[in-house]
């Protein structure tokens, strides 16, 4: 039920990314990252959250607890955090090839744990909620091993760039091209795309930043 009213509703998407705070807090709560002292409001967001999904999908809905879990349990065994980008403001370097592990996280970046994106694909030009194809998921460029670009960045050549121009400049040393893209296919099916970043390049799909050609709504990243 919830994977039909994803795919045919509009207005659901438009409703469950109003909740991505919600779904941050609940993210915390249910992993590592949560704060003895935090002051969040657990059952608020328990409860906005909740109503989302039972008005949307009814009474066979996942609670709001059973909903973050499903997603925040394809993580590992280390958590990062959770973030919601809309595609209309790509965040900086996101058209970039990179890795979201930063030096300090490393340790977690060849271990166990795992990316997790959950994208939002937007209406159709013609108005049908019906989507498929490439652009909606995020890109990606397999490594041959694992690999981190911060052993890069530490290098000389790369001081003074800036992130965007260091990423830019490691995916040139890496020697990627286009033979080497892995553009995945978003589906019913296909929603949730599960990576290990030290295990690849990743970035948004160049056609988010073009209102014309935008093929996605937002995109949730859990880590």
């Amino acid at each position: 039920a919830l994977a039909e009213v994803f795919h045919a509703s509009g207005s659901f998407r438009t409703a469950l990314i109003g909740c991505a705070r919600d779904v941050k807090v609940l993210f915390k709560i249910g992993t590592s990252l949560a704060d003895s002292a935090s002051d969040h409001d657990e059952e608020g967001c328990r409860g906005r959250l909740g109503d989302v999904l039972r008005q949307h999908v009814g009474d066979r809905a996942p609670t709001a607890d059973e909903f973050v879990s499903s997603i925040s349990s394809l993580c590992g065994d280390h958590w990062g955090g959770f973030t919601s980008f809309e595609s209309k403001r790509p965040p900086p370097g996101a058209l970039e090839w990179h890795q979201d592990w930063a030096a300090a996280d490393l340790q977690y970046a060849f271990g166990a744990c795992r990316t997790v994106m959950l994208a939002f694909p937007a209406a159709g030009a013609s108005g049908h909620d019906v989507h498929e194809g490439e652009g909606i998921l995020t890109e990606l460029v397999q490594l041959s091993h694992e690999f981190s670009t911060e052993s890069l960045k530490a290098r000389n050549s790369y001081r003074g760039l800036s992130t965007g121009e260091q990423d830019r400049k490691a995916a040139s040393d890496l020697g990627v091209t286009e033979e080497h893209i892995v553009r995945p296919r978003y589906c019913r099916g296909q929603e949730i795309l599960v990576y290990k970043d030290a295990e690849h390049l990743h970035r948004s799909p160049r056609a988010t930043s073009d209102p014309a050609g935008r093929a996605r709504q937002a995109i949730w990243r859990f880590q």
